[in-house]
Parts: C-alpha cells; sequence; structure tokens
C-alpha cells in the first residue's frame, strides 16, 4: 500500500496516539479497587425484625365479620351468613382501631381479637370507602390490651427504604412480611370509583 508523505505523517502521528492512548492502559495498577458491596449479617437485620414484631404486634388486632345475607335461588330466597377477616391496628386507649373500611362495612357483627386471645364486640364509629379506611370501637377490653401503636413520620420516606408489615391476612393471625418503599406520593384509586 502506498501512503502519500503528508498522508504518511498524519497515518503515523494517528497510530502513536492511538498506541499511546491503549498503552495508557497497561500503566494502571494490575488491582481495581474492590467495588463489592459488604455483606450485611442477617443475623442483625432478624434481630431487629423480631424487636419490632416484640414491639408492635400487641398493638395489632385481627377482625372477623358477619353480616346476614340473603340469595335468590331457583328454590326461593336463602337465607345465610357472610364471614369476613381482616387486620387492624390500636390508635388510643379508648379503644379505638383503625381498619379497611371494605373489612367491616356492612358487617352485623364484628368482633376482634388481641394478641393475647381475648375477644371483644366492637362498633363502627366512622368509615371512609374513598380512603377505604374505618374505624372502630371496642369496650370493656382490659386496659393493657389498649397498647396503641407509635405513628411514625411518613414525611421522611425514601424509596428503597424497608418496611414491614405485620396482620392478619386471610385469617393468618399475627403474620409478619418485610418490603421496600417502591414508590411515594402515588394516588390509588378507591374501590368505589
Amino acid at each position: 500500500m502506498s501512503i502519500p508523505f503528508t498522508g504518511r505523517r498524519t497515518f503515523i502521528a494517528l497510530l502513536l496516539v492511538s498506541l499511546l492512548t491503549l498503552g495508557a492502559g497497561a500503566l494502571l495498577p494490575l488491582h481495581a479497587q474492590d467495588t463489592t458491596a459488604p455483606i450485611v449479617s442477617t443475623d442483625n437485620t432478624e434481630t431487629v425484625f423480631t424487636q419490632i414484631y416484640n414491639q408492635v404486634s400487641p398493638s395489632v388486632v385481627a377482625i372477623s365479620v358477619a353480616q346476614d345475607v340473603a340469595q335468590q335461588t331457583p328454590f326461593g330466597q336463602q337465607d345465610g351468613i357472610q364471614y369476613g377477616l381482616g387486620s387492624g391496628f390500636i390508635i388510643n386507649s379508648a379503644g379505638y382501631i383503625v381498619t379497611n373500611d371494605h373489612v367491616v362495612n356492612g358487617a352485623d357483627s364484628i368482633e376482634v381479637a388481641f394478641v393475647d386471645g381475648t375477644l371483644a364486640r366492637a362498633r363502627v364509629v366512622g368509615m371512609d370507602p374513598d380512603s377505604d379506611i374505618a374505624v372502630l370501637q371496642v369496650e370493656n377490653v382490659a386496659p393493657q390490651l389498649l397498647q396503641p401503636v407509635t405513628f411514625g413520620n411518613s414525611d421522611n420516606l425514601v424509596i428503597g427504604e424497608s418496611v414491614l408489615a405485620i396482620g392478619s391476612p386471610f385469617g393468618e393471625r399475627w403474620t409478619l412480611t418485610s418490603g421496600i418503599v417502591s414508590g411515594l406520593d402515588r394516588v390509588i384509586s378507591a374501590l368505589t370509583d
């Protein structure tokens, strides 16, 4: 291949620059900086989860509801009872409990189970179907069972932070599960829309 003299100089200059650039990598240290994340001991996480569960679970209740229903069948009207389950948490020592509206809406009877197994009747004192929130009140319950949950400040939440949920999903009482904050400032359409 024949390269003109001026082109030859440019070609050699580019070749030298390329070799120097590529060769500069050889001047770098052979060992790259360790960028692996330190291994977090699960022992500490488990201890923290256990401590939080032990602190919060006395404030969590299981809720059972019953509703008289009439259903039209080919054989006439059939009367029956429809049952439902949910969770709630104690918000004050006067026996107020927050739960979901969809758990208690239309219920004819509501029973609350405390962590020690004590059962108490409850009545609805407030409902907001649009936010799916209801407030119950239990009466004639030993004061030591009415341990209000401690509220945190959600203004400081950050996506990725760990969260725990304690409840009674599907009747599995006082269940603990963990997750992360996956998003903030979300609007969720209400069940009534």
